[in-house]
């Protein structure tokens, strides 16, 4: 054989080895996909609904592999400021700088009983136009069978080649002009309740005269300012020594002390904290002696992947810290109890390890105490040890996953509820388990478990009986899609032992948004304790910042 010839055949192949498998990769790469928040057109609140629509069509798109879903950190800062509707040409151009292969805008109108989704999808080379998308509806529960139906054929589009049958290609390319506005907007029945309230703009000695929510008990109540954050968990204590209970209120922006004074708050102190960390829970009490309550902070760092709680104690300036512990902190008190202090540890494979555990402060450091034994419950957070049924013996009650109450009585009898209480929207990523089946390589599929909320045991109404209050958010995805929770509005129940099982005695009026956290404390100094809880009115979103606000409610 002629030796050139051999070599010329040898370095084709070679060729063709590197080449053909390169060329292969590069047409099998996936596409690269930049969907925006979708603007909202509805009466009360939106930013629920746009960050639950926004959430769940990225998640829907991005699920099975095949597609790559821009982070929407990576875009973040590039729509930061725009308060009205996002342009496809701005839309373009920002897919552009990403990389993008195709950009997804829309809008969503909710008035009276219809409900609109309009979206497109649109090319990046020279394309247009790709899919345009339209339903109608009833109400925002639809939205979100519209949102999943609009997932599926983007992906079909993009990994098939030709949208489905149910794609209205004939669609108008732009997205609708907004609503006109309602003719019932100024209706007090369809107002927002913010613009119902009444109230002074800050706390103030002179309390609203009201009745509960469902007309069954006269109450005083006041109502805080806006705080520009979202507000995710409150405590109270004496954090300063002097005898007085501060308010301490854990979010997105930090952490912050309240002093409550002739009818204002005024800021005793804060601790800012980097964006990677994610504070989720807050408890104050004294259990080291020295006559100033300490601040007990769950957190979370790293992308909410590692727990580094802290323990934070005023010395006259500042908070400062005194114990770091990688455990999961919360405080367990009640009437006439001493408080304790409770830790659980992550779990090997398990957001959770088994064994709860108390705590106690040993030379100036925090040191194990014991397991502490919980029936049933598998969180630290998710449970209560008190007279809950007024027979003048404790008993546990807890609240499930997916928030339903349970409660062991002395016979041993699992006393379960049928009725769901929702709590608030801080929770913790855990992957599933299944995330290396497909082989694909994609990123590992993750769950959210969602905090569990309070359960507060007391005799709030002053009738020598305890109740149980309870959050009872409504969630608008009825817990049919365990990744998101977009919230309507939100009250507190309270709940009474009738003898066979927790009837509702009465709750406080409905809230726009969501109610965050509750607890008991006594902020007008009449020895007696009244309930306080955090409202967050509007969740952060692109376009704007969120809003939470106190309200502190006491039965008259």
């Amino acid at each position: 054989m002629d030796t050139r010839k051999y070599k010329c055949w040898f370095v084709a192949a070679l060729l063709l080895a590197i080449c053909v498998p390169s060329l292969t990769a590069h047409a099998a790469s996936n596409p690269s996909i930049l969907i925006f928040p979708f603007e909202i057109q509805m009466q009360g609140d939106s930013g629920y609904l746009q960050k639950g629509v926004f959430d769940m069509l990225q998640s829907r798109v991005a699920a099975g592999g095949g597609v790559d879903v821009i982070a929407y950190e990576r875009f973040k800062s590039r729509i930061d400021g725009l308060h009205d509707s996002l342009s496809e040409e701005q839309a373009l151009n920002i897919g552009s700088a990403l990389g993008a292969t195709y950009v997804v805008i829309g809008q969503i109108v909710i008035q009276g009983n219809l409900a609109t989704t309009d979206a497109r999808l649109i090319g990046l080379s020279r394309d247009g136009v790709k899919l345009s998308f339209h339903k109608q509806g009833a109400n925002a529960e639809d939205v979100l069978a519209h949102i999943k139906a609009l997932a599926g054929e983007i992906r079909s589009f993009l990994l098939g080649g030709a949208p489905q049958s149910a794609v209205s290609a004939a669609k108008p390319d732009s997205i609708p002009k907004p609503a006109e506005k309602s003719p019932k907007a100024d209706d007090p029945m369809y107002m927002h309740p913010e613009k119902l309230w009444k109230g002074p703009s800050q706390l103030s000695n002179e309390p609203i005269r009201s009745m509960s929510g469902d007309g069954k008990l006269p109450v005083s109540i006041w109502k805080s300012p806006k705080f520009d954050m979202e507000i995710r968990s409150i405590a109270a204590g004496d954090v300063d020594g002097d005898g007085r209970e501060e308010i301490v209120v854990a979010g997105d922006k930090g952490l912050f002390v309240y002093r409550y004074a002739e009818g204002k708050l005024t800021l005793l102190t804060q601790k800012t904290y980097d964006a990677d960390t994610y504070l989720f829970r807050v408890d104050v009490a004294d259990l080291n002696g020295n006559g100033r309550a300490e601040i007990y902070l769950s957190r979370m760092l790293r992308e909410r992947t590692r727990v580094k709680s802290q323990v934070l104690e005023w010395d006259g300036k500042q908070l400062v810290p005194l114990a770091e512990p990688e455990m999961f902190l919360r405080v367990l008190s009640g009437a006439n109890k001493k408080p304790i202090l409770l830790g659980q540890e992550s779990g090997m494979g398990s957001l959770f390890a088994s064994k709860i555990q108390r705590l106690e402060w040993r030379g100036g450091a925090l040191a194990p105490a014991g397991n502490f034994a919980v029936p049933f419950s598998e969180s630290v957070y998710a449970f209560n040890d008190a007279d809950a049924l007024n027979a003048g013996q404790d008993v546990f009650v807890w609240i499930t996953p997916e928030g339903f109450i349970r409660i062991l009585q002395p016979d041993g009898e699992d006393w379960k509820g049928g009725e769901r209480f929702t709590g608030a929207a801080s929770y913790i990523p855990y992957p599933t388990g299944d995330e290396d089946r497909s082989g694909s390589g994609d990123p590992p599929r993750k769950r959210r478990y969602y905090i569990p909320q309070r359960i507060l045991v007391t005799d709030i109404d002053r009738d020598g009986k305890n109740e149980i209050l309870v959050i009872s958010n409504s969630d608008m995805t009825t817990h049919y899609f365990p990744n998101i929770r977009i919230f309507r509005n939100g009250r507190i129940a309270c709940l009474f032992w009738d003898g066979m099982g927790l009837a509702r005695k009465w709750q406080t009026s409905e809230v726009s948004g969501h109610i965050s956290d509750l607890m008991l404390m006594d902020l007008n100094g009449d020895k007696k304790p009244d309930m306080v809880f955090s409202v967050v009115a509007r969740m952060n979103s692109p376009f704007w910042n969120a809003e939470s606000y106190l309200v502190y409610w006491s039965a008259d």
